[in-house]
């Protein structure tokens, strides 16, 4: 027999919930008793089952007997399973009874017997052979399958104290056993085991299923309730048929069915499982593969990335007491669309999730991916910290200069030929006059302009790493300018006396930026050699040789040809490349190693297929080399160069004229200056009424004409126009550098559009979202002429189908979004036209002073870059082409943060639990959905096809693992995955779900750090969110009565929490977490989470207090009224009675029993 039967028995033990036939309650006695409990809780067997089951021990035991290490005569039949009669069969006994059509399936589990006895399993506990069968398990397993339980039967495993064992007994199916058990043969084991029962492997297949697709716990109990009752009332059906037939024979005798949970001796004993219960077996199968999950996630690339928080997930899921647990879920997409982070934190401070991105960052190192070109994002203001994890961001970056618009200054004469100073004497001597001048001056004080200057180190990414003191001051008095070389002087620690008496007199007004710094730094400096001033032959050479030095480039680079397979030629010394396991990444450059000519290499055998390398270079840090004993990663093999075993088909002989070029040397960069505070993101006000965002219809069907319409000069409100130009100003000459990357950081288009909220009514809202449209993305002309080509075949126009079909436009034409200065003319054009103009019904204005105020906000990202398209930067894939369009491509575009909104948080409540779920739950489906999303979406996105394979890439990854090393042998290639495997590189820190809270926000204010060999063991509420967050107590916001009583407490009492006005303080924080460490329903809270409560609850209920107590003496005679005892008796009251099913009293068909008949 191969597989269970469809009839399921209960008595064993399960869940605690008792019966129930309600959603999710599961049906059955369930007994799943704590895996702590001394004395565990035995319900009895029905007398049919026990009969059933005494008969298979009795068997057992006999071949036990034999010999200890005889097999089950159904392994020597070639079976798990005990053979079972199909109910057809008892139905043709004499007087059948229901409880002969109770037909268990038993799963019979002895491997030791099919591993040759003692030598075949090795005990657990002490790793010794003296592992022996020691009886039969008096009860069995029970294992729930989709409408059926089936049992496991099996023996006890004993290590033999006397023979030097620990003596220490096992069930066979304990997982301790299964464990050890030789994965071919664990593999055939039918189900996941909880403490005392367990879920088939082909349900909990369903389950997971269910699980990704969004269905909650309640839901899956509901099916398998539903599917074990429907198959029960098959075999009662069954019977009952039998019966009927019977019924006129002679000395025929009947039973009724009993109800499926029926627990008397003649019962069914039924059981379902309950949701709870289905759920910790998910749960706790998703954290068994937690690190392959999130491995997959950590070996994608991220070359333009897009960012975004949510908040509907942690609105509606994340509660506890109705307070959400965390403010937002952090997502960042790649350019295929599939998820890099996925992490939900407490608040949207960037100290909550920078450790997330830093891990990226670091991911993409580690296995030789490149950092991001781009990042998207709706909030600017993330851009300094990008910029700060990420430096590429910030290669050849050239930000748009503040007040570009202003005239230039014009250098007067004495900045022309400033007065130069490099000694003492003519520095005192100048200085001296200057001093002199406060005598002669009515006001008792003069004005000098004021600077400094001083050597810097930059990062080869424009970085600021090291800064010395100042090498030049300059001082500005009248019509001259004198420069003070002072660098040497500065070197000996020594400054001209009367320079000091010039700085140090009060009278004496330094006009300047960052004076006070400025003096700081002279007062402290040391040491650091004066920098060049001069523009020396070499710097004035920099611009040509930019330019030539890339012609040579190439050409050097076309002389080198492409590295080869190594062969049985190839000697020692010869330069190399090494491939990853799975020949699709570069590994690792070096030379073929003296060792490669031994017979054997760290205990290895050199064969054919076989050679030692010497690593140079590693490329990959994380990548493992799967023909060495030690799963170590490149990295853990210490600094190059070192030796390593190598399969000749990963190895890639570079040519002798292979030349490994020299890095170029750093060049200084632009640094990225701080975020405007104007274009800082600012909440939209709500939008109420008829108002919605500007993008909801930017791609919709036109299907009025707006072309046709004449407007006279009354249709502009001249006030609203005015009130424009006043916001919005004249239009900056910015200079035209086409070439240059203003930003790497950009905000998305479509949030543009989403920023400016208009009527809804508005007759012109749709034309002016079009012309907005039209100007800020530019369609590729080649694309455009092809697509015109095409529609002139057709009888249609560009035109035609902008109006009617742009949806089908953009898939099939990349646009552009043009550089600053080409773009804030069109720009600021078009809110001028557009915006005062007059609706035709209501004649108001398109743009009200919000709109207006709005405008000028989107005119400062234009202008400063952070709209523009970045130059060389692809923002295009061809995914394929129009078949039905004559061929014409397909198009992705990568710009925005869509894949992050309409790609995975559009999908996330659908995906996941709805409602009621726990902590742990969610995190266990949110990395089922990361894998599952990015397994579809990014297969589709990288081939155009879509993914037809399964999620259990673990058994996928070891699969390859197997062929690889099987090609070694037999020459084989393993079969492609579509996916990198990253079993064969070092394993990721990154991780899905609960980001931990790193040590720098932990400590000022006061939480204390997790434990595990402390705190796994204490009993506290909220355990697994404080293991997950790394702190002793979980971070939770304010949610308790304790805890609001507490923070009244402390206001009250408290001198740091009364001093906080509209924000809770570092110090109020952390006396509250001190707080926290000795009272049981108060939990750790972060400054944001303090300050929310404060600015939030708190107040309002103090307003509501005051408010009432202000009203107390007008409502009060209406409180007494309303809730007046004797308004009863003045009423006739509702009547109440029990449920009554349903009935129909006419109608029956008196044919029934002839036809039954």
């Amino acid at each position: 027999m191969s597989s269970p039967s469809p009839i399921d028995f209960i008595s064993d033990i399960d869940d605690s919930t008792g019966s129930s036939g309600f959603l999710g309650g599961g049906l059955g006695e369930e007994e799943e008793d704590d895996e702590n409990a001394k004395t565990p809780s035995h319900k009895p067997f029905p007398d049919w089952f026990q009969q059933t089951v005494k008969a298979l021990l009795d068997e057992l035991k006999y071949d036990l007997e034999e010999t200890t290490a005889a097999k089950s005569r159904h392994y020597l039949a070639g079976t798990f399973w005990l053979p079972r009669k199909p109910a057809w069969f008892a139905l043709g006994r004499m007087n059948v009874k229901p409880t002969d059509l109770f037909l268990p399936d038993f799963f019979i589990w002895d491997p030791m017997s099919l591993l040759g006895g003692t030598a075949g399993i090795v005990c657990p506990e002490c790793n010794s052979r003296h592992l022996t069968r020691d009886g039969v398990v008096e009860r069995p397993r029970r294992v729930v399958d989709i409408d059926t339980c089936f049992w496991i039967v099996g023996y006890t495993y004993a290590c033999r104290k006397r023979s030097g064992g620990c003596g220490v007994r096992f069930r066979s199916w304990d997982q301790r056993v299964l464990g050890r058990v030789p994965l071919p043969l664990a593999a055939e084991f039918p189900a996941h085991l909880t403490w005392r029962s367990g879920l088939s492997t082909r349900a909990f297949g369903v389950v997971r299923s269910f699980f990704q697709h969004g269905m909650g716990a309640e839901e899956v109990a509901d099916l398998f309730r539903m599917q074990h009752l429907r198959r029960y009332d098959e075999i009662r059906l069954q019977y009952l048929r039998t019966k009927v037939k019977q019924m006129n024979l002679p000395g025929k005798t009947y039973e009724p069915f009993l109800p499926f949970d029926d627990h008397s001796a003649s019962g069914f004993h039924g059981f379902t499982p309950s949701g709870q219960w289905l759920r910790d077996v998910y749960d706790d199968f998703i954290e068994t593969y937690r690190d392959v999950l999130n491995q997959h996630t950590a070996m994608l690339p991220a070359r333009i990335c897009a960012i975004d928080h949510s908040h509907k997930l942690a609105k509606h899921v994340f509660k506890v007491d109705g307070v959400p647990i965390f403010t937002a879920l952090l997502t960042v997409t790649n350019e295929k669309g599939e998820i890099k982070v996925c992490v939900l934190v407490a608040t949207k401070s960037h100290s909550q999730f920078e450790d997330a991105l830093r891990r990226l960052r670091d991911d993409l190192q580690i296995y030789g991916h490149d950092l991001p070109q781009v990042f998207y994002t709706d909030n600017m203001s993330d851009k300094p910290m990008l910029e700060k994890i990420f430096a590429m961001l910030l290669d050849k970056v050239t930000p748009v200069e503040k007040h570009a618009e202003l005239p230039l200054f014009v250098d007067p004469q004495c900045v022309v030929q400033p007065s130069k100073l490099d000694d003492t004497t003519t520095i005192n001597n100048v200085m001296r006059s200057i001093l002199d001048d406060l005598s002669r001056t009515n006001d008792n004080h003069i004005v000098i302009g004021f600077g400094s200057e001083w050597n810097i180190d930059i990062t080869p990414h424009g970085r600021l790493t090291q800064q010395g003191p100042p090498a030049v001051l300059q001082l500005a008095y009248k019509d001259q300018v004198h420069v003070l070389q002072i660098g040497e002087m500065l070197k000996r620690q020594v400054l001209p006396l009367q320079l000091l008496n010039l700085l140090q007199e009060p009278r004496v007004i330094k006009a300047g930026r960052s004076v006070n710094a400025d003096l700081r730094r002279l007062a402290t400096a040391c040491g650091k050699p004066p920098g060049l001033f001069n523009l020396t032959a070499i710097q004035q050479q920099y611009a040509a040789r930019d330019a030539y030095a890339a012609l040579v480039l190439y050409r050097k680079i076309n002389e080198t040809p492409l590295p080869v397979p190594m062969d049985q030629h190839t000697c020692c010394g010869a330069s190399v490349l090494l491939l990853t396991d799975d020949n699709k990444k570069l590994a690792a450059r070096g030379v073929i190693s003296p060792a490669a000519a031994l017979e054997m290499f760290n205990g290895k055998n050199l064969t054919s297929t076989r050679t030692v390398i010497t690593v140079r270079e590693v490329l990959v840090p994380g990548a493992i080399i799967g023909q060495n004993d030690k799963k170590c990663s490149l990295k853990d093999h210490g600094d190059p160069p070192f030796d390593i075993l190598a399969h000749r088909s990963h190895v890639r002989v570079v040519s002798h004229r292979h030349v490994n070029l020299p890095p170029p040397p750093p060049q200084p960069l632009f640094m990225s200056e701080p975020l405007p505070p104007d274009l800082a993101e600012t909440p939209a006000d709500d939008p109420s009424g008829d108002f919605i965002s500007l993008g909801e219809d930017l791609d919709a069907i036109d299907d009025v004409e707006s072309g046709n319409s004449t407007h006279s000069t009354g249709d502009r409100d001249a006030a609203n126009a005015a009130e424009g130009t006043s916001v919005l100003g004249d239009i900056p000459v910015l200079a035209t550098y086409a070439s240059l990357i203003r930003s790497r950081v950009l905000k998305d288009v479509f949030h543009v559009f989403n920023m400016l909220y208009i009527s809804r009514t508005h007759g012109l809202r749709v034309p002016f979202s079009r012309a907005l449209r039209d100007a800020l993305l530019v369609p590729h002309p080649a694309d455009k002429a092809q697509i015109e080509a095409y529609l002139k075949t057709k009888n249609v126009t560009w035109n035609d189908m902008l109006r009617f079909h742009p949806k089908w436009l953009w898939r099939h034409c990349r646009r552009t979004i043009p550089p600053p200065e080409d773009l804030y003319p069109l720009v600021h054009a078009v809110f001028m036209t557009w915006g005062s103009l007059k609706d035709g019904k209501t004649g108001i204005p398109l743009f009200n002073s919000a709109a207006w105020k709005v405008a000028k906000n989107i005119l400062e990202l234009i202008k400063n870059g952070f709209v523009s398209d970045p130059p060389g930067v692809q923002l295009y894939y061809c995914i394929g082409f129009d078949e039905k369009a004559g061929g014409l491509p397909i198009y992705r575009c990568l710009r925005g943060t869509n894949m992050v909104e309409g790609g995975v948080h559009t999908h996330l409540l659908a995906k996941l639990p709805s409602h009621g779920a726990s902590v742990r739950h969610m995190v266990a489906c949110l990395l089922d959905f990361v894998l599952r999303h990015n397994l579809h979406v990014g297969h589709f996105n990288s081939t155009g096809k879509k993914y037809v394979s399964h999620d259990s890439i673990w058994l996928l990854n070891t699969i390859q693992e197997l062929e690889i090393t099987l090609a070694e042998g037999y020459g084989l290639p393993p079969a492609p995955l579509a996916w990198i495997n990253g079993n064969l590189y070092q394993q990721t820190e990154q991780s899905v779900g609960i980001v931990r809270i790193p040590k720098s926000v932990c400590a000022p204010v006061e939480i204390q750090l997790y434990n595990e060999e402390i705190d796994s063991k204490r009993t506290q509420k909220q355990q697994y969110l404080a293991r997950m967050q790394g702190t002793r107590i979980a971070v939770l916001p304010v949610h308790t009565v304790a805890e609001k009583l507490l923070f009244n407490e402390l206001m009250r009492t408290s001198l740091a929490f009364q001093s906080c006005k509209s924000a809770v303080s570092t110090a109020a924080t952390a006396i509250w977490n001190r707080e926290a460490e000795s009272k049981p329903d108060i939990f750790y809270k972060l400054e944001e989470q303090l300050t929310a409560y404060l600015n939030g609850n708190y107040k309002d209920s103090a307003n509501v207090r005051q408010s009432c107590a202000q009203a107390r003496g007008q409502i009060e005679p209406l409180e007494q009224t309303l809730q007046d005892p004797k308004r009863a008796d003045r009423i006739v009251n509702a009547r109440s009675g029990p449920p009554v099913g349903h009935r129909v009293t006419s109608g029956f068909d008196t044919s029934l029993n002839a036809r039954l008949e």
